[in-house]
């Protein structure tokens, strides 16, 4: 046998090193403890101007990175449609998203229809936030039917997100909270009938306006008829409270909730607060990685990491995710 020369070792050697930069890249840069099992990303029209190939490249990278699931928070964000083709995209953005993964066997949690003012809309009155809840359910199923036929029964398509991030302070009142809950059942129970198959999520996030208890309680009788899996956002980005109090809300949740039905979104930017708007950037390395082994004795599921924009860099410039600014 003709045992290969020096120049073609070193050759070989070579690319077996940029095999391996580009698959460590976004790990090296934030040296995870392991890797990611799921990645969130906010469509934003911007977005819409790289080509497929770029498309095809960045999935390419998440399964490089041993991602495995990939959560678009909406597919609908007020009137910005990203289930019809809106140029210089030549398809509709979730068709080739759905069509490049199911290629690559990555699964895809695809969000329905994200009011921008949901928010300030959630402060009405009783009768008032009933009909919003209901339009707004209406809204959602009709996304979800656009992109069932987009998806053509591809097995890429594994869940529907629920935009509704249900905060502590809203939903405080027990008023509001038997309206929420059941607003989310007739959610579930409309999407589960059409759609058994598929998993369908919803998120949350504290700002210590409950107590830890007193909101597990809420997500407790939220999910108590149904099979919803929630998604707390664990707010080191924001940095309203320390890992220590973070924490006494999500052993909360552990305590109240069925194992694995809930999980946390892992927040890889730090917001910077002195800011009049929304400015971020990425978080660091030592907090993420203490994050990410406080929470390994939780009976969660794998947590999804925030955001796809501060793990791989898009072009055009970035503006920062966390705001809603599609």
């Amino acid at each position: 046998m003709k045992r290969p020369g020096f120049p073609s070792i070193l050759l070989s050697l070579l690319l077996l090193a940029v095999l391996l930069l580009n698959g460590g890249e976004a790990r090296a840069r934030l040296r995870l403890p392991a890797p990611l099992h799921a990645v969130m990303y906010q469509p934003h029209v911007t977005d819409l101007e790289n080509d497929p190939a770029w498309w095809q490249q960045t999935l390419e990278r998440l399964q490089r990175l041993k991602v495995q699931e990939l959560y678009i928070q909406w597919s609908r964000h007020g009137d910005v449609d990203f289930t019809r083709q809106i140029d210089p995209l030549p398809e509709p953005l979730v068709q080739l998203l759905l069509r490049q993964a199911e290629a690559l066997g990555l699964k895809l949690h695809i969000g329905l229809y994200a009011d921008p003012d949901f928010f300030s809309r959630s402060k009405q009155s009783l009768p008032a936030l009933a009909v919003y809840l209901n339009r707004l359910r209406i809204l959602s199923l009709e996304q979800a039917e656009k992109i069932a036929v987009l998806a053509k029964g591809s097995p890429a398509l594994a869940g529907f997100y629920l935009y509704e991030e249900i905060d502590d302070v809203n939903w405080r009142a027990r008023e509001k909270q038997d309206l929420l809950a059941q607003h989310l059942q007739k959610s579930y129970d409309e999407l589960h009938s059409r759609f058994p198959e598929l998993q369908i999520a919803v998120s949350s996030f504290f700002t210590a306006r409950m107590t830890p208890e007193g909101y597990a309680k809420m997500w407790q009788r939220l999910t108590r008829e149904n099979s919803l899996v929630v998604f707390v956002q664990d707010g080191a980005g924001t940095g309203l409270l320390d890992s220590d109090e973070r924490m006494l809300y999500f052993r909360a949740l552990d305590r109240n909730l069925v194992a694995n039905q809930w999980s946390i979104i892992v927040e890889l930017f730090r917001q910077d607060r002195s800011s009049k708007g929304f400015s971020a950037s990425r978080g660091g390395t030592a907090d993420l990685n203490r994050r990410m082994n406080q929470i390994k004795k939780l009976h969660i599921r794998p947590p999804v990491a925030f955001s796809l924009r501060y793990l791989i860099s898009f072009p055009p410039p970035d503006r920062g995710e966390g705001k809603e600014n599609p």
